[in-house]
């Protein structure tokens, strides 16, 4: 009789975890744009597009998506990441962007 409540014991115990793991909130990426092309309005409309498609497929993860202007684009990446508080996914970035924060970047 020990063994049998011990046994439901284990397995409502393992219900309410799997339950309150369900219950937390997404992990959200920031994808930073602004370094490159990727401010331009087709370019935009395509990259809200992903990030809605993406969003409506996972429920544990979302991409929450920042354009800034390429003309303070590189002054506040910097601001971010001297705070401590830097993008997960920094692009589309050309030749400039990449050199410029090239000790910043983390290979994917």
């Amino acid at each position: 009789m020990l063994r049998r409540i011990s046994v439901i014991v284990v397995l409502l115990v393992a219900a309410l975890s799997f339950q309150l793991v369900a219950a937390q909130s997404p992990i959200e990426v920031e994808w930073y744009v602004g370094l490159g092309a990727g401010g331009q309005p087709a370019q935009i409309e395509a990259q809200e597009a992903v990030v809605e498609a993406f969003n409506a497929s996972h429920t544990d993860v979302q991409i929450k998506l920042t354009i800034v202007d390429n003309n303070v684009a590189y002054d506040t990446l910097g601001t971010l990441i001297a705070a401590g508080n830097s993008p997960d996914i920094v692009g589309p970035v050309g030749t400039d962007g990449s050199n410029a924060f090239s000790n910043s970047f983390l290979d994917l």
